[in-house]
């Protein structure tokens, strides 16, 4: 295993996805919005400045997919020229934007959370497995709203980049069981319609914990808020 930055996003509250509207359709959903993201990560480097300086797409292995009910993204450098934080924000990056393109399908019908984590991992033959994997997908479970932020340990080693950042922000992220805590989160580009289906999926009745998440996401939709 080598080290890479992996991101996992799940449905806000843990739902069952496939409860979410017709299984074929949400299906249909995530590949289409993995496909996206895989397509866009070939088209980024350029885009934001500082990566354009840093960055050239056959310098990074990026593997995007669909796994049970979740989507899985992960950055490896293919050589040792770069800091780590770059490779966590181009996989922030890459985060963002597939938060933003299921936001605006309707389905499934909750907006999700995400985590992105920095360890070992392993992506030979298709495999998305290791440790990385599994710290951003309990710290994805753990994010009690719609915020997509770095894990401990992403954070800890992003820090020491030195990065004058303008895609990740300081946030507190609200954790499951009322804790609260301090990191980086994406700055999400939303415009006006992203903005609203943001709004109309918050609103989806969660019962009482999803009140609590909903109000969460809200005030992290102001935080965030809109792009003209």
């Amino acid at each position: 295993m080598t080290p890479l930055a992996a991101c996992v996003l799940s449905p806000v509250l843990g739902t069952d996805v496939w409860s979410l509207g017709d299984p074929a359709a949400i299906s249909d959903a995530f590949t289409a919005a993995a496909d996206r993201t895989r397509e866009r990560s070939r088209d980024l480097v350029g885009v934001y400045g500082k990566l354009g300086d840093m960055v050239r797409g056959s310098d990074l292995e990026i593997a995007v997919s669909p796994v049970l009910g979740r989507i899985v993204i992960a950055a490896r450098p293919l050589d040792d020229r770069y800091h780590p934080a770059v490779v966590i924000e181009f996989c922030a990056i890459l985060a963002g934007q597939c938060f933003e393109d299921l936001l605006q399908r309707p389905v499934p019908t909750r907006l999700f959370r995400g985590a992105v984590a920095y360890g070992p991992g392993d992506l030979s033959g298709g495999r998305l497995i290791g440790p990385a994997f599994e710290d951003a997908d309990a710290c994805a479970m753990r994010t009690h709203g719609a915020f997509l932020w770095l894990a401990p340990s992403a954070l800890a080693v992003y820090s020491s980049g030195s990065i004058a950042s303008t895609i990740l922000g300081d946030c507190d992220i609200p954790l499951t069981g009322g804790d609260h805590l301090p990191s980086k989160a994406v700055r999400l580009r939303l415009d006006a319609s992203a903005a609203a289906c943001f709004k109309d999926k918050a609103a989806m009745p969660c019962g009482v914990d999803g009140a609590v998440a909903q109000a969460h996401s809200l005030r992290h939709l102001a935080w965030l808020g809109t792009r003209r």
